[in-house]
């Protein structure tokens, strides 16, 4: 979100070579908008960045070192309100094992939060994968481990109050869209980890809450979060790694750059379709939907939850094995999804959960990993099923939270 009088703040720049990158792609003219921080002092700093610093700040750009951008009183003394915060690739220089990151990020974007108008954005830059996974074929595994474990930026902008507005892919090699930038990692794993990358756009809210048609619903969000993000080490966070994926990050397509050259416009008819079909929606399901994102397959789904008719989707009457259970079936299969969530696999009444598929196997996607799971007796193709199930009944979960209150 690029404009005249807007004021750009950077954070841990390092090096400093993503605010010359900047410059050097939009012009130098955004110099005098730009403060640059970093929280090493001058004392810390090799001399290709000072002399780096001082090209900047011949320029325009306002440099303060030292600077601690999760202290909410050192942020409040800058010039306000500002309108974009950057911070490319966060980290501490700890190991992800210590779950410091995250703590460190909702710090920040409470910090953020104070000097910050709403519509105004935070983007922030993380690794999606690393080389070892890359040539595995699992990116999407990496890609929820990084978001959802090391980062966990889903519960850091729902404390702070900030929704997510899009994802853009930041690419790190020869076609990066910043020629020159390279960050200045923390440790020697670092580089190799971040050749594919993403930018998260979030924006300031009123609140996080059921308030009103367009914002995001906490309690809704953390019901998703609860479940797919904590988790005990990488190979959990690979197991769900889909499903996070689905869940939070895919409510907007990639796009082609991580900057517009200018203000973005929306297209104005298709953005009102969807927030005048939100708002007929109740606040939760409002909230679900920025979380699940439905495919436009699914969304029939979703259209009918105020139906009368809601439980013969999810009910087959022609079924001998269905077609005397009572509507709190639906909450006998979220008590069990639930245990399945929280009980190790092995000791989880596996074809008791695939006899409740009964309740959506007219659904052709259920159907279909049902059949798969029932020939391989695999652990993989069980989660999926689960997941598969669980996308499907959610709408009962929103609809019935005060029957079903831990999902």
């Amino acid at each position: 979100m690029l404009g005249s009088g807007k004021r750009y703040l950077f954070v841990g720049e390092g090096n400093f070579s993503f605010t010359e990158a900047f410059l050097n792609r939009f012009g130098n003219g955004f110099a005098s908008s730009i403060t640059a921080t970093e929280l090493k002092t001058k004392e810390q700093l090799n001399l290709e960045t000072r002399e780096r610093i001082d090209r900047l700040q011949k320029l325009g750009v306002k440099i303060i070192l030292g600077f601690d951008a999760t202290n909410a009183e050192q942020m409040k003394k800058l010039d306000l309100p500002v309108h974009s915060i950057y911070w490319n690739m966060p980290h501490n220089g700890k190991s992800y094992h210590t779950q410091s990151i995250p703590s460190m990020l909702i710090r920040f974007l409470k910090a953020c939060r104070g000097v910050q108008n709403c519509g105004d954005e935070v983007r922030i830059t993380i690794k999606q994968m690393n080389q070892r996974l890359q040539s595995s074929q699992r990116p999407s595994s990496y890609s929820a481990f990084s978001q959802g474990y090391e980062y966990d930026i889903v519960k850091a902008t729902t404390v702070a109050s900030y929704g997510l507005e899009k994802k853009k892919p930041f690419v790190l090699d020869e076609n990066c869209q910043f020629p020159g930038y390279a960050f200045d990692v923390t440790n020697a794993s670092a580089q190799r980890k971040a050749h594919n990358a993403q930018t998260f756009v979030f924006k300031k809210v009123e609140q996080i809450d059921g308030s009103g048609p367009s914002v995001y619903n906490e309690e809704t969000i953390q019901r998703v979060h609860s479940r797919l993000v904590n988790k005990v080490d990488q190979v959990d966070c690979r197991r769900d790694g889909i499903t996070y994926k689905r869940k939070f990050f895919n409510i907007t397509t990639d796009e082609a750059s991580t900057i517009e050259e200018k203000d973005e416009v929306p297209d104005s008819a298709d953005e009102q379709d969807i927030v005048d079909t939100q708002s007929r929606l109740e606040p939760d399901l409002a909230g679900f939907l920025q979380v699940y994102d439905p495919t436009d397959e699914e969304k029939p789904y979703y259209q009918g939850m105020q139906d009368d008719s809601l439980h013969s989707k999810y009910y087959a009457p022609s079924r001998s094995n269905v077609k005397d259970k009572e509507p709190d079936s639906v909450e006998i299969f979220a008590r069990d999804l639930d245990e399945f969530y929280h009980a190790e696999q092995s000791n989880f009444p596996k074809q008791r959960l695939v006899e409740e598929t009964g309740l959506m196997e007219h659904d052709k996607q259920v159907a279909k990993k049902k059949r798969r799971y029932l020939e391989t007796k695999d652990d993989g193709d069980l989660v999926e099923l689960v997941e598969e199930m669980a996308l499907r009944s959610a709408v009962e979960y929103v609809t019935r939270k005060d029957k079903l209150g831990s999902w």
